[in-house]
């Protein structure tokens, strides 16, 4: 039983681990005084920009190099949506952090799951 308790909390840790790491960022990027709900859709877009690099050319580094590059370049979009009104004169640019990072979620996800469905054995059972 306690190999059984022991094993349990190392897939538990194990699997965890990107998810605290997340929510890390997440703490850190709050206590900045940003909302930034997009978190796993950066994720998931890294994620599928390593995978597709990693499958094009074979080199796992190269798939790597590609997933951070994909995730650096959306925060740096997050944060000129996020700076960028507050230094405008003008309510032109103005609007909630919250709203735009949902939608920015919800169209990561579907078009990383659009592309993955289009990938080789990406279209599976478990996916409908």
């Amino acid at each position: 039983m306690v190999t059984f308790a022991a094993g349990l909390l190392d897939a538990t840790v194990q699997a965890a681990t990107v998810l605290i790491l997340a929510g890390l960022g997440e703490l850190i990027t709050e206590r900045a005084g940003v909302l930034n709900l997009g978190v796993e859709g950066m994720m998931l877009t890294g994620a599928l920009g390593g995978f597709i690099a990693t499958v094009l050319t074979g080199s796992h580094w190269l798939g790597f190099g590609v997933g951070v590059v994909c995730g650096v370049l959306l925060a740096a979009v997050h944060a000129f949506l996020c700076i960028t009104p507050q230094l405008r004169s003008g309510d032109q640019w103005r609007h909630d952090h919250a709203a735009r990072r949902r939608s920015d979620h919800l169209l990561r996800v579907s078009v990383g799951r659009g592309v993955h469905r289009r990938l080789p054995g990406g279209d599976t059972a478990t996916d409908r």
